[in-house]
């Protein structure tokens, strides 16, 4: 599974350079890109209550909606890693590592706060 990442970086890149897009992916628009797919993400969410989103989630139109924005938003982060030298699975553990020590288990359970707010 571990290849499948630099697997599926080296397809979105190869798409990309087909198409001579290279030229427009500077570390600030793939930024933007990202917010900008982000937040269509989140406007699938918007106005819906937990209930009408559990039965969204039956919808097929919506899942597929669903699924584009996520891909949407999953290629761009994988495009800003490539271009920032960022390994996404060695970064993403790394944080994972840095998060244990900031939100401790006895402290954070349960809790939504952020680890400056933990006591």
């Amino acid at each position: 599974m571990v290849g499948d990442i630099y697997n599926l970086i080296d397809e979105i890149v190869a798409f990309r350079d087909a198409r001579d897009w290279s030229q427009f992916h500077t570390l600030k628009n793939l930024a933007a890109s990202l917010s900008i797919e982000a937040a269509e993400l989140l406007e699938l969410t918007q106005w819906k209550s937990e209930e009408e989103l559990e039965l969204a989630l039956k919808d097929e139109d919506f899942c597929s909606k669903l699924s584009d924005e996520t891909a949407d938003v999953l290629i761009y982060v994988l495009l800003i890693c490539k271009k920032a030298g960022i390994d996404p699975l060695d970064a993403a553990r790394q944080k994972l590592v840095r998060n244990e020590k900031r939100y401790l288990l006895d402290k954070s359970r349960g809790s939504a706060k952020k680890y400056t707010e933990i006591e």
